[in-house]
């Protein structure tokens, strides 16, 4: 069994013999579970998070792939994590 990288940017994916094969098709879908880099939600109270969106905003690109999940209703992780900033503020204007 062989480990290999996907020719557009997605988890790792199973070859066996140089060839996809259905049976691997659950440990497929347990290595995208499983990714490189562990993603959470966004937290606009995290100091880590802010910290990261800063350098994305700064760099146009993520230092090691994007580190957050996109949640619903959003269609792209910048406008979700513009979103959740500018509700994160608005709540400590009371």
């Amino acid at each position: 069994m062989v480990i290999k990288r996907g020719l557009i940017d997605s988890p790792l994916f199973l070859c066996y013999n140089g060839n996809y094969d259905e049976k691997w098709s659950y440990q497929l879908n347990k290595i995208e579970q499983i990714n490189v880099y562990q993603r959470h939600q966004f937290d606009p109270s995290s100091k880590g998070d802010m910290i990261e969106v800063r350098k994305f905003l700064h760099n146009n690109k993520w230092e090691y792939g994007c580190p957050f999940i996109l949640e619903w209703p959003f269609l792209d992780i910048p406008s979700m994590i513009k979103d959740k900033i500018t509700q994160y503020t608005l709540k400590g204007l009371k």
